[in-house]
């Protein structure tokens, strides 16, 4: 038997095609991990420079940590310093006619010697101007408030109600 060359031609054109399926099939998911791989690595090193760059500012934060520190006021031994600061925060809302009720108090969190406690504070039945005030009333306050979240609904009759989050930061007496 003999093989011309036509078939002879066609036998190493499918030889090499069947090679070259075969390594596809093969290699395919190889080549899908490193390229996942590589975008893994990419992201990394975009953090690991932002992290530098964070890393960087340390002494800037430091600074005003320490400036943070020297004007939070420290709350008097005794009572619970959520007690202390839901108190606080009672005594503003009312100057302001704003009732408050139901306060909670979060998880508190030290940081480096400052305390951060949140606490929630729903209220109703408020007018405008009142809310404003109140607002403007912790910034003004010795004990660092930061509200970090107001949610407000409105009848329509310029009376609101809603609730904010308030983080107190502040140190203890034995620090």
């Amino acid at each position: 038997m003999k093989i011309s060359t036509r078939e002879l031609m066609l036998a190493w054109i499918t030889c090499v095609g069947l090679l070259f399926a075969g390594t596809y099939i093969v290699c395919k998911p190889q080549i899908d991990s490193l390229r996942e791989q590589h975008e893994q690595i990419k992201l990394l090193r975009e953090q690991i420079a932002e992290t530098q760059v964070q890393l960087a500012k340390r002494p800037q934060w430091e600074k005003r940590l320490n400036a943070l520190r020297t004007t939070v006021r420290s709350l008097p031994a005794g009572r619970s310093a959520a007690t202390q600061l839901m108190r606080t925060i009672g005594d503003i809302a009312m100057k302001r006619s704003v009732r408050l009720s139901d306060l909670k108090d979060g998880k508190a969190v030290t940081l480096s010697g400052l305390h951060v406690l949140p606490i929630t504070c729903p209220w109703r039945d408020a007018n405008t101007q009142g809310v404003r005030d109140l607002l403007i009333d912790f910034l003004a306050h010795d004990v660092m408030f930061d509200v970090t979240e107001l949610r407000i609904t409105s009848d329509g009759k310029d009376r609101l109600s809603g609730s904010f989050t308030v983080n107190c930061v502040f140190t203890k007496p034995e620090e």
